[in-house]
């Protein structure tokens, strides 16, 4: 197994580049940008700042008004009411739109349309200005992080719009979203679909009413064409034109009856005498309001899970595509020649934003790629989903150096967890998508990465970015032999004497793989005995002794000394056992390797090898007991033949029961036993034949048979059959 599973690592291992998009890649501040950057200083920056005050107290004035005497629940079960979308559409449309002005974004070039039709809209998230042109275009509702309540002023304009709030760390809260994101979508889009009914039923009747008016103006033409004829033979100088101003306005009022004969509209009347009726336009088809009842707002998602990159798309989490409805990807780009807006870790996140506010202009490249409509298969299949888009806006933006790779957020909060701890955070970086597609078993999570993170550094006491044997040995506390040599040896899958954090967190991810329940439980024994739920730590340091001769004292309360805290104190249980365990698979995998595993795990095999031998042959004797009584049940005219054949059923099962529970003999016995047991089979087959030849007689022969002679032959033949099994016995 681990070789199978080392051929993965290698395979996984080979695949991942050393590509880095999580960069900013502001270049080299010349003479000529500082001198920019102190003007800027000096006069936008001061007025954009005079400005920002204002206007988001003032936004946060009227998105107060628009959910006022709302709850958190009641935001959560519909959408708002007319006069509350009234006052938060115009304000987020329209406010968004000078807040992206006063930082800069003063136009915003634009590539395709944005649609209605799609009850899903997601982007890439390269840096923190881009959602609010994309809350100007759809005014819709988001998803965030929990935390965003929290924040000043942009907590309530989080809860005006509807956001979807999600706790990263409770599976709870992510289950629940996911459940709140399905139903807003499939609610949006059976909505959007009853309106396509409705327009396409709409133009059905243009187009009906529109043949209508063509086929009256044909008969019109008709008409006046007929009367002309008329005319032309009652007075000839109609001929000439000495009548043709005269007959044009008289025409111009000819009519259809409903009898086909013209009908003439004289001085403004129409034929019943009345007023002339004015053709009144028709009225432009409703287009979808924002402020319909019961209509939930689109629903935008970054795609990525937070912020990224700007020079790539990574892997997409798959909330947008689990409902499986029409969604409209928007591929955001940020062109700049020195300073780059992008918050890529690393960054320092104020300087950052002081530096975007001194630009005169910041640009944004924003393309509405088309509604992309799934098939059936990425229907059933997100993960498909997801990439096919992906695919599609990086293809979209590759004139513009943008591409696809394979990582995730995951790498990003990596990153950052590794620049927390002040360490070199290009050396952590995974591609983790990439490691999962070649390495299925790795379930990765912020928990785990970070966890693992946390031990690789401890161990990389020189902070190179590679873990040596020296330090391996030192951190776990285990002695210089030859069982940590081997276990180093399996982590280092290049063998070059060092451990990167790519070999060790796949290194880890098979250990976790062999953490089988039953390995656990034979591991436990070891410390507790066999059905024993707990031991001391006293206990624990004996056996450790025990087990391993190379292991000092030091050594072994270093390794006990990574037990957390427990209930009981000197005292484990199995379950804080198998937490350990999660946590320090290394000891476990030297554990497993001990002679009194192997051992036990012979024990366990010969038992288990036993015990399915009597239950095979249990079931066996089962099979042919069944197959006697029916077999007497069907053959009441062959007598003779059934008297040998049970004879030999019997002496075959007494044979093999004699032959397995004998543990010695010779091997003629054997060979003597092997013909005896062959030999019914035979007859077995002969008979069989024989059967199906008389099949036909036997059911006209047991028709005209009494069921009470039946049964008292039965039980005469099963009583000779037990006399032959005795006999046979002795």
């Amino acid at each position: 197994m681990f070789a199978m599973l080392r051929e993965r690592r290698e395979e996984a291992l080979k695949h991942i580049s050393d590509y880095n998009p999580f960069v900013n890649r502001t270049t080299k501040t010349s003479l000529l940008e500082k001198v920019k950057l102190v003007v800027g200083g000096c006069t936008v920056l001061p007025l954009r700042c005079l400005g920002l005050g204002p206007l988001l107290l003032g936004l946060y004035g009227l998105t107060s008004l628009s959910i006022i005497g709302l709850s958190d629940e009641k935001l959560k079960e519909k959408p708002l009411t007319s006069w509350r979308k009234g006052v938060l559409y115009p304000t987020v449309k329209y406010g968004s739109r000078v807040l992206l002005f006063l930082l800069g974004y003063q136009w915003v070039k634009t590539k395709g349309e944005a649609s209605a039709e799609a009850p899903i809209v997601i982007s890439n998230h390269p840096s923190w200005f881009e959602h609010l042109w994309l809350l100007h275009v759809y005014v819709p509702s988001v998803v965030g992080k929990e935390d965003v309540k929290k924040v000043p002023l942009y907590g309530t304009y989080a809860k005006a719009i509807q956001t979807i709030f999600v706790k990263r760390s409770s599976p709870e809260s992510r289950k629940e979203a996911a459940e709140e994101i399905y139903e807003r979508v499939s609610t949006r889009y059976e909505r959007l679909k009853q309106r396509s009914k409705k327009d396409a039923d709409a133009d059905d009747l243009q187009r009906q009413r529109y043949e209508e008016r063509a086929s009256n103006k044909r008969a019109k033409k008709a008409a006046k064409q007929q009367q002309r004829k008329q005319k032309s033979k009652a007075s000839p100088q109609d001929d000439n034109g000495l009548m043709g101003d005269e007959e044009e306005e008289q025409e111009q009022h000819v009519d259809i009856s409903p009898d086909g004969t013209p009908r003439e509209e004289e001085n403004g009347v129409d034929h019943d005498g009345g007023k002339k009726k004015k053709k009144k336009k028709g009225k432009k088809r409703r287009k979808a309001s924002r402020t319909d009842k019961g209509v939930w707002p689109p629903l935008f998602l970054f795609a990525e899970g937070g912020n990224s990159s700007a020079q790539g798309f990574i892997s997409f989490k798959l909330g947008a595509f689990n409902p499986g409805v029409p969604i409209q990807p928007v591929a955001v780009t940020l062109p700049y020649k020195h300073h780059d807006v992008s918050p890529a870790p690393g960054t320092k996140k104020f300087s950052l934003l002081v530096r975007t506010l001194c630009q005169f202009h910041n640009k944004m490249n924003v393309t509405y790629l088309p509604v992309y409509y799934p098939s059936e298969e990425e229907q059933n299949d997100p993960k498909l989903y997801a990439r096919n888009v992906r695919q599609a806006m990086a293809d979209e933006l590759a004139t513009s150096g943008i591409q696809a790779t394979e990582h995730s957020y995951e790498d990003v909060i990596l990153l950052h967890h590794a620049l927390r701890r002040r360490y070199p955070h290009e050396k952590v970086l995974l591609e983790t998508r990439k490691l999962l597609d070649h390495f299925e078993i790795l379930e990765l999570n912020k928990n785990t990465l970070t966890r693992c993170l946390d031990k690789f550094i401890a161990m990389d006491t020189d902070r190179s970015g590679e873990v040596s044997f020296q330090e391996f040995c030192s951190v776990l506390y285990l002695p210089d032999a030859d069982i940590t040599s081997r276990l180093f040896a399996f982590l280092d899958i290049d063998g070059d004497g060092r451990i990167n954090f790519r070999e060790y967190i796949t290194g880890m991810a098979t250990l976790w793989k062999v953490l089988k329940p039953r390995a656990l439980t034979d591991v436990f024994a070891l410390f507790a005995g066999e059905g024993g739920d707990h031991f001391t730590l006293s206990h624990a340091r004996e056996t450790l002794r025990g087990l391993f001769e190379c292991l000092t004292d030091e050594q072994i309360d270093g390794i006990l000394s990574k037990v957390g805290d427990l209930k009981t104190p000197d005292t484990m249980t199995f379950d804080e056992f198998e937490a350990w365990a999660k946590d320090n698979p290394e000891y476990i995998h030297l554990l497993l390797t001990t002679d009194q595993m192997a051992a036990a795990a012979r024990r366990r095999g010969s038992a288990a090898a036993t015990a399915g031998l009597a239950g095979e042959e249990e079931e066996d004797q089962k099979k042919k007991s069944k197959g006697k009584q029916k077999a007497d049940v069907k053959d009441d005219d062959d007598d003779d033949d059934d008297g040998v054949n049970n004879d030999d059923y019997g002496l075959r099962e007494i044979q093999i029961e004699s032959g397995s529970s004998s543990g010695s003999g010779s091997e003629e016995e054997e060979e003597e036993l092997q013909t005896l047991q062959k030999a019914p089979k035979k007859s077995d087959k002969k008979k069989k034949k024989a059967k199906k030849q008389k099949k036909g007689k036997k059911l006209d022969e047991k028709q005209t048979k009494k069921p009470k002679t039946k049964k008292r032959k039965n039980k005469q033949r099963i009583a000779s059959d037990t006399e032959l099994a005795t006999n046979g016995t002795s």
